[in-house]
């Protein structure tokens, strides 16, 4: 999920701050290939809004991709870091990934005391609080979020008449029995479960994803990192 701590740009736009000389607002995010316009979209609706109300206002996006910089996965949070413990006026607006919150969420201003309530409540209140906040500030807003599906090999199930897994301990079950059956023909290069855990952020959203999935109920907020839930 991609975080935004709006310091500016959306006090602006929905209390409709109007400045005597054009103000540059810098902006700054992360994308991975196929995302990468979503960012740029977001910004050229604000500068379209600021022009025809007249705000004087623009955003500026710096974007990093694999394309023009090596600054990616941990070393983007990092230099986001780096930049606010030196209290740098580089941006003004960050996007990040929610499992920073806790790590740089103390250097955000509490958005509580800037953003309408009206606005505020566009958004689901038990994401906000679950995955926004820095103890009792809020230090983002959702900006959007990432589905991730879990694909099942249909070829190997219907040979197996096995159904989808729907459980952790039916899709070790059934991984287990078609491993032993694909044995017996001499079938054994293939992967059982690709977890997706490399050794950067997006092997610690697929664990923390990994842990959500055995919180108590669908309704039940995310187990804590030393929780029992976590620890089986």
């Amino acid at each position: 999920m991609i975080f935004i701590n709006f310091i500016l740009l959306i006090f602006l736009l929905f209390n409709k701050v109007k400045c005597e000389n054009e103000v540059t607002v810098e902006v700054t995010a992360m994308a991975f290939i196929g995302i990468e316009e979503m960012y740029g979209e977001l910004l050229d609706e604000f500068n379209k809004y600021s022009k025809e109300n007249g705000l004087n206002i623009k955003a500026h996006l710096t974007l990093f991709t694999n394309d023009n910089s090596t600054v990616l996965l941990n070393g983007y949070e990092s230099m986001i870091e780096t930049l606010l413990k030196k209290k740098s006026k580089k941006f003004d607006i960050y996007f990040y990934d929610v499992i920073y919150t806790d790590r740089i969420g103390s250097y955000f201003i509490d958005l509580n005391e800037w953003m309408v309530k009206d606005y505020l409540d566009l958004f689901d209140e038990d994401v906000l609080h679950q995955i926004s906040y820095k103890k009792d500030r809020l230090v983002g807003v959702p900006f959007s979020l990432d589905c991730e599906v879990l694909y099942s090999n249909m070829e190997l199930l219907n040979k197996y008449n096995k159904r989808i897994p729907k459980t952790w301990d039916e899709l070790i079950d059934t991984s287990k029995y078609i491993r032993e059956e694909e044995k017996k023909i001499n079938h054994t290069d293939f992967i059982l479960y690709n977890g997706l855990f490399p050794d950067n952020e997006i092997g610690s959203c697929s664990i923390y994803e990994f842990i959500h999935s055995f919180r108590k109920s669908k309704d039940s907020p995310f187990p804590g990192i030393e929780s029992q839930e976590a620890i089986d």
